[in-house]
């Protein structure tokens, strides 16, 4: 049977736009990401598959081939230096080393409006450093982030030129897990490297001291003191912090000000887009200046609309959402002056061609992928429901004019307007939810309520910053009338946010495989591009099959075992978890490496809460890593071991920074599942679940080497695993079939 490709990719016009971007991301995975990323089977499968469909049309074999040839330029480019000789990422020795250096600092989310604290790592540019037993200054160019001292009080400015002595660190090495082809690095969340690599650094200058040494803002340091003073007008008689510091992140991306509670909320209520200035913001201030432009000629309108854009995407850090839209604004604009027009998919394709091959290794940044890819459902969605529209309203051409026609087609209208509504967060999600689950582990079909719930309450903020801004700025009265109405709307947003975090749960799903992955994005483009109903049908039908799957195959999923000891662990943890039930326990949470490694653990597993932690000790090496573990996953209970006389300032501190937390003594809670033996070098772990009948006895002995983990199970042999004491954290993780 012949195929016919028009049917099938009708509403997907093949141009060399999608070709350049297929061979740009295709060259960019297999230059920059390598095997490095979690992602990157499936980045370098989509891509090929891609590039080697679109090399069977001959007009776009020529782009693909451009997009290959540029990026590993750039790529070159960048690897030898060919315009930055003294690029600190191939001048500084391969290991932390400390220095005396002289920054720039070039990062537009710090703000001097009160109460808007900075992040907590600050982009920097490297001018000059003098090595640790070195007396002569090197001239170093390129990009660092800076972690300034702790508790400084010193507030930096962009253009700021600083001083100081620190440590250049490279990100530490994670988690590897023991094989018999030796050591292999072991998957623990977000890649850190791959997120400096993506904002063109490879070094964290953890400061020990800093001092003022000069100050070039530039054009960029002069547009953001006019950015803090329209937020310090915005924010004037707003006395609430939380409202000062969620405005400050929404309007202006100023993020820093964000605690990782709020965060956790909003992350788990699908809407932690709002608060990177993305596509979402600019598209919103496009559309409220073409408004106020009207009035303007379309020959000076759209520059004037490029240039304030322009600035708002610079002045919020230029992130790779909001240079998408702005590039794809600023091509719809010159299009328009020059009388032309192309498929907004086609310049969504160029503008993430452009950004690879500016930035190759942006292709493996979590948020670019977002970014284009949901950008490209919606607006696929956008095209089905323009045509259904005028599907619909054909009918009222033939009726004849009158208040009942009048109305009745207002009603379709908003019928339709609220469906567009529900049909676009549905499709984000279904458009976020591959990637999420398989980078992340997580599936939060709550998003869908959340996102639409909030658009009501977004489309009032923006509308009411203008209002504050003009008329608060004429009148006293308005000015306290607005700052009121700001903070009512932030306090709507926090409540609809908390209630979605905490009615819809992260669904327990298992990670995809690539094939599973691939498929699932191909019935969902089937769905949205696709002219013949069937082929639609049968995308449809696929995308909601592998996501039922997804869910589904966790119920058959076997019990597993995590321990791990290393690195910054001065104590071994453990994790026993059964993923059928969706239930989990942990024994000790030693720092933060332990922690990533444990819930990317869990979250792979379809694992989406743990029942219970045990603290071994009253110690600082059982607790470093509970906060974050608690931002990161909910926990049903806290077990307290019996109180000693040197643990009251562990106690203390876990009071302080969980002081939310359900604890336990050793005596409580479900002993006849989980039960921890502390014998000083060694423990005891003793599980039974009877809902399961799945049982073990695991002890943990200190030996010269590290410790050593040895498991016990009825009618099962013996396992032991050691596991060495290094400079990295080593795991070892066990399934029982």
């Amino acid at each position: 049977m012949k195929i016919r490709w028009n049917n099938l990719f009708g509403r997907l016009p093949l141009r060399p736009e999608p070709a350049l971007a297929g061979g740009s991301l295709f060259a960019a995975a297999v230059l920059t990401v390598g095997n490095s990323s979690p992602g990157t089977a499936a980045l370098l499968l989509i891509a090929g598959c891609g590039a080697a469909f679109l090399l069977l049309v001959k007009r776009s074999a020529a782009a693909v081939t451009a997009g290959l040839l540029l990026v590993t330029s750039s790529v070159l480019i960048r690897e030898t230096g060919f315009f930055a000789p003294h690029d600190c990422r191939r001048s500084l020795p391969e290991r932390d080393v400390h220095a005396t250096a002289r920054l720039r600092i070039t990062d537009p989310r710090l703000t001097g409006v009160p109460g808007i604290p900075p992040p907590g790592l600050i982009r920097a540019e490297l001018q000059s450093c003098i090595l640790h037993g070195e007396t002569t200054a090197i001239p170093l160019t390129g990009t660092v982030f800076l972690s300034p001292p702790h508790g400084s009080p010193q507030q930096l400015h962009y253009g700021e030129e600083v001083s100081g002595t620190g440590t250049f660190e490279r990100p530490a090495p994670g988690p590897v897990r023991r094989t018999p082809a030796g050591l292999i690095p072991f998957p623990s969340g977000a890649d850190f490297a791959a997120y400096l690599a993506g904002r063109g650094a490879d070094r964290i200058f953890r400061a020990d001291r800093l001092e003022t040494a000069g100050e070039s803002p530039g054009i960029l340091g002069h547009l953001i003191r006019v950015r803090d003073a329209i937020l310090e007008r915005a924010l004037a008689g707003v006395k609430r912090d939380s409202t000062r510091r969620l405005a400050a992140a929404l309007f202006f991306g100023a993020t820093g000000g964000l605690d990782a509670t709020t965060r956790r909320e909003f992350i788990d209520a699908g809407a932690i887009h709002l608060f990177s200035v993305s596509g979402m913001h600019v598209a919103i201030l496009a559309g409220v200046l073409l408004t106020g432009l009207r009035i303007l000629p379309p020959r000076i309108r759209y520059p004037a609309l490029l240039a304030i854009l322009g600035g708002y995407v610079a002045t919020t850090g230029a992130n790779a959402p909001a240079t998408r839209a702005f590039f794809m604004i600023a091509v719809w604009a010159l299009l328009r002056m020059a009388l032309f027009s192309t498929p907004a998919e086609n310049v969504l394709c160029l503008a993430a061609a452009v950004l690879v091959i500016l930035t190759p290794p942006l292709v493996a940044d979590l948020g670019f992928q977002y970014s284009f890819t949901i950008t490209l459902i919606l607006i696929l969605t956008a095209r089905r429901f323009r045509e259904l529209n005028a599907l619909f309203s054909e009918r009222f051409r033939f009726m004849p004019g009158g208040p009942a026609t009048r109305r009745r087609e207002r009603r379709q209208r908003r019928l339709l307007s609220v469906g567009f509504a529900a049909a676009g967060c549905i499709a984000a999600f279904l458009g976020g939810a591959g990637i999420s689950l398989y980078s992340q582990g997580l599936l939060l079909p709550g998003s869908i309520v959340a996102n639409l719930l909030l658009i009501p309450v977004i489309s009032i903020l923006f509308p009411l910053l203008g209002f504050k801004l003009v008329f608060g700025s004429l009148l006293s009265s308005a000015d306290h009338l607005g700052a009121e109405l700001l903070d009512f709307g932030f306090r709507l947003l926090e409540g609809v946010t908390r209630f979605a975090a905490d009615t819809f749960d992260n669904l327990a799903a298992l990670r995809p495989g690539v094939v599973g992955l691939l498929l699932f994005y191909a019935g969902l483009l089937a769905l949205l591009t696709a002219r013949s109903r069937r082929i639609a049908a049968a995308g449809g039908a696929t995308t909601v099959l592998i996501m039922t799957a997804w869910i589904a195959l966790v119920r058959f999923e076997p019990p597993v075992l995590l321990a791990g000891y290393g690195g910054r662990a001065e104590l071994p943890f453990a994790v026993i978890a059964e993923p059928a039930r969706n239930i989990a326990f942990l024994l000790n949470a030693p720092d933060r490496d332990s922690t990533r490694a444990i819930v990317d653990f869990l979250r792979r597993r379809g694992v989406t809460r743990l029942e219970e932690v045990s603290l071994s000790r009253y110690r600082n090496a059982c607790i470093a890593g509970l906060p974050l573990l608690a931002t990161l996953l909910p926990i049903g209970r806290i077990s307290l071991p019996v109180p000693d006389r040197f643990g009251w300032r562990a106690l203390d501190r876990l009071e302080l920074e969980l002081p939310d937390a359900r604890y336990v003594p050793y005596a409580g809670g479900n002993r006849t599942i989980w039960h921890i033996i502390d014998q000083k070098n060694r423990f005891e772990i003793e599980y039974f679940n009877p809902g399961s009948m799945f049982n073990l006895r695991m002890s943990m002995d200190e030996c010269d080497a590290g410790w050593r983990v040895t498991i016990h199970r009825p009618d099962n042999p013996e396992l032991i695993r050691l596991l060495t004491y290094g400079n990295v954290l080593e795991i070892w993780e066990h399934e029982f079939r």
